[in-house]
């Protein structure tokens, strides 16, 4: 619970600092913020995993199992995700940008039921259209304000 909250408050730091450099004129490479900012992570889960004894039973074939995962997730998930997001936050506003993080079960969804035939569900399938609504709506609103603002200048 303790790294959920740490890792949700330092996203929220990483985007006050995009999004200030961005403002200061600073120009960022995703990528290498994301790969230094990556850097400690496997840090607290190998400790918290060792204390667990979660190396007891571990052999090579689950290391070897695991690594095709681990380098999708960690180099190219990643990478590729943060890298648009540090983008999309050095581009436009946070207020803007935000709640597109609302896509990223939806898309864990879609993925889950083309890629391993995971069924979607009533309720997952009506949030995710509850959910895309809402963003939809925040998009409107977003083109009316800065209309809205165009014609006051």
């Amino acid at each position: 619970m303790v790294l959920g909250v740490g890792a949700a408050l330092s996203w929220g730091a990483s985007n006050l600092v995009i999004a200030w450099g961005a403002s200061k004129g600073l120009k960022y490479n995703p990528i290498a913020l994301v790969a230094w900012a990556s850097m400690l992570l496997p840090l607290p889960f190998l400790v918290l995993a060792s204390a667990a004894g979660e190396f007891e039973n571990l052999a090579i074939v689950h290391v070897v199992e695991a690594l095709l995962p681990a380098i999708y997730l960690g180099l190219i998930a990643t990478i590729m995700a943060y890298y648009f997001w540090v983008k999309a936050l050095a581009t436009y506003k946070a207020a803007n940008v935000a709640p597109f993080t609302l896509l990223i079960p939806i898309i864990g969804f879609i993925l889950g039921n083309l890629l391993f035939s995971e069924s979607l569900g009533g309720l997952r399938l009506m949030g995710s259209i509850i959910i895309i609504t809402g963003i939809l709506i925040h998009m409107v609103g977003i083109r009316v304000e800065a209309s809205r603002l165009r014609k006051q200048s």
